[in-house]
């Protein structure tokens, strides 16, 4: 019976220490890929709400902000944010309630009131110059928004498989919901996520086992609040029929392999918004700026050297 005990002790052990050699490793390279993007990580308040964030250079000049989408972090857009050029500054947020921001049960997450904190933020941090706004996702359809609250700063904005308007084509994320009930991100176990995770990249990036179990094992303990928060945004303020008021140069970039939103929706976008341009990548799915980080960087690039050369 002692032995018997011993080893079940032993057993939990062993997964209490790979549960955490998994946070480890992940956690060590998140901080590892910041420092090779030049960004320092930090946390600041602004009107009462706590932003974990990574900057470089903040206040000088025209800034690149990065936003991710529903469920992600800022850590999925450093690999692509290497090939930001060194001497421009950055922010990518963790938006509140994603990464390592809180998360606050009695705020909104409508899209145009996290586009409103999106913007104060912004301006606390970096409150001169231009703004080059990047979205992916739900992060899209947030400086879409900000966009069509306040261009006065934005000097362009860049949509990556972006939310925010209706689709002429249903995703298989919709498809899902239609049939089952329930939507892919409604992630309760290891096998949930496993399941999940070919619905976000059709080119899925290497990980550990442990790192993945670390992953699957944060997202299931915030399953609940990314329900409640699903529910709050999945197809509410789209903006078709606002897009003709976009005046700046804009980018869109969509992976078509998306499973989650629909390649379609790209066409939508550069109808909707004139002069836009639109990079297709045939064998990307849902996060080409992390899929294929060197590839989206040079075209994201490209487009900013042209809004450059334009201005001259």
């Amino acid at each position: 019976m002692l032995k018997l005990v011993t080893a079940l002790l032993l057993s939990l052990v062993s997964l209490a220490a790979q549960a955490s050699l998994g946070e480890f490793l992940y956690n060590g390279n998140r901080s590892a890929e910041a420092w090779l993007a030049g960004l320092e990580e930090k946390t600041r308040q602004v009107d009462g709400v706590t932003w974990h964030y990574y900057v470089r250079d903040a206040g000088k000049g025209d800034c690149i902000v990065l936003v991710h989408g529903f469920t992600a972090e800022a850590g999925n857009w450093f690999r692509f944010a290497r090939h930001m050029p060194k001497d421009r500054c950055l922010i990518v947020p963790d938006l509140p309630g994603f990464g390592q921001s809180p998360y606050r049960a009695d705020i909104s997450y409508l899209i145009p009131q996290q586009a409103s904190r999106l913007q104060a933020f912004v301006n606390a941090v970096s409150p001169s110059g231009k703004l080059h706004l990047a979205g992916s996702s739900m992060g899209g359809h947030i400086v879409l928004t900000y966009a069509l609250q306040d261009q006065k700063r934005v000097a362009s904005l860049a949509l990556f498989d972006a939310a925010g308007v209706v689709s002429p084509m249903k995703s298989d994320l919709t498809l899902q919901i239609e049939k089952t009930g329930r939507n892919p991100f409604d992630v309760r176990r290891r096998e949930d996520f496993t399941a999940f995770l070919p619905m976000t990249m059709h080119d899925i990036p290497w990980m550990p086992g442990l790192v993945k179990d670390h992953l699957a094992d944060e997202f299931v303990e915030r399953n609940a609040r990314y329900q409640s928060i699903f529910k709050t945004i999945f197809g509410k303020d789209m903006s078709n029929e606002r897009l003709h008021e976009i005046k700046v140069p804009t980018l869109i970039i969509w992976g078509a392999k998306d499973r989650l939103l629909h390649v379609a929706m790209a066409d939508v976008f550069q109808k909707g918004i004139a002069g836009s341009k639109k990079v297709i990548y045939p064998d990307l799915g849902h996060l080409p700026f992390l899929e294929a980080p060197s590839r989206s960087a040079d075209d994201y690039l490209t487009f900013l050297d042209g809004i450059l050369t334009q201005a001259k």
